[in-house]
């Protein structure tokens, strides 16, 4: 549950007024069966950052955190955030729980924020089925996923979005059903005259702290690949 007062008011405001516009929220208990095994992406990954040189490591690590225009950077940032990741699973230090949607546009459901950690939990056991959060807009075109439960209070929703209290969290609210920046996959064509938000909780200020501890694990995986 989360430690932090403001981060509370913000939730329960977006979650009585989530509600009573007709939507919902679900706890879905089995998210790999819904968008795929990670599998040959975390494979594809892996031995795409195992070909990469010493040098690209090394330049990547002593880089500015918002500099991009280093060659593979996209590469070895996604490939660095899965195996610190992994690392925070296995420490049992994993916060946040990953959020799903549904792209009925795209005929799929998907991760975001948190794909991330959908493909480190998975990496980490195979088995074990893994828990997401779903914002569910109430229109036509969206479905509820199945093997889900319901979300019915503002303070089981606060309970339901991490694994432990925590106060590294920087809650905001954006509109739902149109382009943004921070989802550049994300593309609705449906028109409603609802105004839906959504509600992100994993992301925010903290996340150039999140950059910056992974990336220090870059040398570290290639090594590892390496030996």
């Amino acid at each position: 549950m989360l430690s932090s007062q403001n981060n509370f008011s913000i939730i329960n405001n977006w979650f009585n007024n989530h509600i009573s516009l007709g939507g919902s929220v679900h706890i879905v208990h089995d998210t790999v069966s819904l968008i795929g095994s990670p599998e040959p992406y975390l494979t594809d990954i892996y031995d795409r950052f195992s070909k990469l040189t010493f040098e690209d490591v090394e330049h990547f690590m002593g880089s500015r955190i918002l500099d991009n225009s280093m060659p593979n950077r996209a590469l070895i940032e996604d490939a660095t955030k899965l195996y610190y990741l992994g690392e925070q699973i296995k420490q049992d230090k994993l916060i946040f729980k990953p959020q799903l949607l549904h792209e009925p546009w795209a005929d799929r459901y998907r991760v975001h924020p948190g794909s991330g950690r959908i493909a480190a939990m998975w990496k980490c056991d195979p088995i074990k089925p893994i828990e997401s959060i779903y914002i569910h807009f109430n229109e036509d075109i969206f479905t509820i996923p199945q093997n889900s439960t319901e979300v019915r209070s503002s303070q089981a929703f606060l309970d339901a979005i991490t694994y432990k209290a925590t106060t590294s969290i920087d809650c905001t609210v954006e509109t739902a059903l149109k382009r943004t920046e921070r989802d550049t996959e994300w593309d609705p064509t449906i028109v409603s005259t609802v105004n839906w938000e959504f509600i992100r909780y994993s992301e925010g200020k903290y996340f150039l702290e999140y950059k910056q501890a992974w990336r220090d694990y870059a040398l570290d995986l290639w090594l590892l690949l390496n030996r």
